[in-house]
């Protein structure tokens, strides 16, 4: 296929999609509500469920070069299911221990949140950060449709640090997936990367605070 017809025919192949994954979105925002839910009930505290805001062409368009740029032997077919966060959400808890065990929790729950499963090993990027800092553990599903179908659904599990550290680290992030940016802003990754291990270590603190305060709550 030339290269100058590649990014129309993956538009044409994403383009419906995009037009059903708002259902898709609903019923993960759904699905995120009841599982905080639960989740507040067994730890005690407030857990977020956090939607993830609609992407706009440009976005994907861009998303969707870098997925053609690191695979050249793709189809457009290959680049458009390898975009598989169209719907997403993140649940948000407090610290490191509780990341792995809400993950833990809502996988031997999947079955109570209705029509949606499972899809793939988790990929936990807690302790070892991606390219540029983030931090979290990311799971898909798949959630069933009005028309029979499934469409992937994306979950970020996140301590509240990682979830402020990522908002504010954002748009830093859409410059450089553009493979553009100032020196000046490009300067901006190493703080970045610095913060995001100084929060983690944070994250690890409260872990142990909070394991020596029960210890001596329950001793007493």
């Amino acid at each position: 296929m030339a290269e100058q017809h590649f990014p129309q025919a993956v538009w044409d192949l994403l383009e419906p999609r995009v037009a059903v994954s708002q259902e898709a979105q609903d019923k993960g925002d759904d699905i995120l509500q009841r599982a905080s839910a639960q989740l507040q009930h067994h730890f005690g505290y407030r857990v977020y469920a956090l939607p993830r805001l609609f992407k706009t062409r440009d976005a994907l368009d861009v998303k969707a070069h870098r997925i053609q740029r690191e695979n050249p032997q793709y189809s457009p077919k290959q680049v458009v299911e390898e975009i598989r966060d169209l719907a997403a959400g993140r649940i948000t808890v407090l610290g490191i221990r509780d990341i792995r065990y809400a993950h833990r929790l809502f996988c031997g729950d999947i079955s109570s949140f209705g029509n949606c499963a499972l899809q793939g090993p988790e990929a936990d990027n807690v302790d070892n950060p991606r390219e540029g800092g983030f931090r979290g553990l990311t799971q898909h599903i798949s959630v069933m449709l009005g028309d029979g179908q499934s469409f992937p659904f994306e979950i970020q599990f996140m301590s509240y640090f990682q979830n402020a550290w990522d908002q504010a680290q954002h748009p830093l992030y859409e410059l450089r997936r553009r493979g553009s940016y100032p020196d000046q802003v490009a300067q901006l990754d190493g703080e970045f990367e610095a913060l995001s291990l100084s929060l983690h270590q944070l994250d690890l603190t409260i872990d142990g605070l909070r394991l020596r305060l029960g210890g001596l709550l329950s001793s007493g």
